[in-house]
């Protein structure tokens, strides 16, 4: 892309084995598999509405816009990423029900999305006090997050959800505890799926799903693998990774 558009030079990447292109930023934060299981953690009619904060250059919004046709909007703090994201929803044919708007997802005020069926997100996935940061700003602001702006996230996701609407996020193991705290007793039947590179290792990342008002008890899923113990991806994983499959 003529990088005179973007103070980031970009590069166009395949996704669902070529069905999807997306643009990017070359050096920047880059979406990949962290974005593809949130999207396929979402299952909800055609007619949802759907929220994602901090949608960065639109990855996730795009890959389940793929297999659902709901009315998906996208809050970033970056202008720069909102004209890259809705470019990559009309690159790849899915104006008008996909689009991107500036906002603060730490403050809910600066955007109007309340009455979501779901509202998901990725936030940056280092604590900002205890990580060294990128030397490239633009980076370093999209993978570093304090826990008092991740509460501030929870906290927005929420306000904007309906009564009964879902929750949907994927965070590192360390940031557990913080979120579960700013989740209090506002969601009800919180899943935890811990997703493991191989049955060998520690999670990598937990995704955690919840209903507004609903008050039933939390649960832990069975793991859940995205190689097997030969470094073979499994069979679910490349169905998500090559068709947009459901988690």
């Amino acid at each position: 892309m003529n990088s005179n558009m973007y103070s980031f030079e970009t590069t166009h990447d395949s996704f669902f084995a070529g069905k999807l292109t997306i643009a990017q930023p070359k050096k920047g934060f880059r979406a990949g598999l962290d974005s593809l299981l949130l999207a396929a953690c979402i299952n909800v009619s055609n007619d949802a509405k759907i929220l994602e904060l901090g949608s960065g250059a639109g990855v996730a919004a795009i890959a389940l816009a793929h297999r659902i046709k709901a009315h998906i909007t996208g809050i970033e703090i970056d202008p720069e990423l909102v004209n890259l994201a809705n470019h990559n929803a009309h690159l790849n044919s899915m104006n008008p029900h996909v689009k991107f708007l500036q906002g603060d997802a730490t403050t809910p005020k600066t955007f109007s999305a309340r009455g979501q069926d779901v509202v998901m997100f990725n936030p940056p996935f280092y604590h900002s006090e205890t990580r060294q940061s990128s030397p490239n700003a633009q980076k370093a602001k999209s993978t570093h997050l304090s826990d008092e702006h991740l509460s501030a996230w929870v906290r927005t996701a929420i306000i904007c959800l309906k009564s009964g609407g879902e929750f949907a996020s994927i965070i590192p193991p360390e940031r557990l505890q913080i979120m579960l705290a700013a989740i209090g007793a506002q969601l009800g039947v919180i899943e935890i799926l811990p997703i493991h590179s191989k049955p060998s290792l520690p999670a990598l990342r937990l995704i955690i799903r919840g209903k507004k008002g609903r008050k039933t008890p939390l649960k832990l899923l069975p793991a859940f693998y995205t190689q097997d113990k030969n470094g073979v991806t499994t069979a679910k994983m490349q169905e998500i990774a090559e068709n947009g499959g459901v988690l």
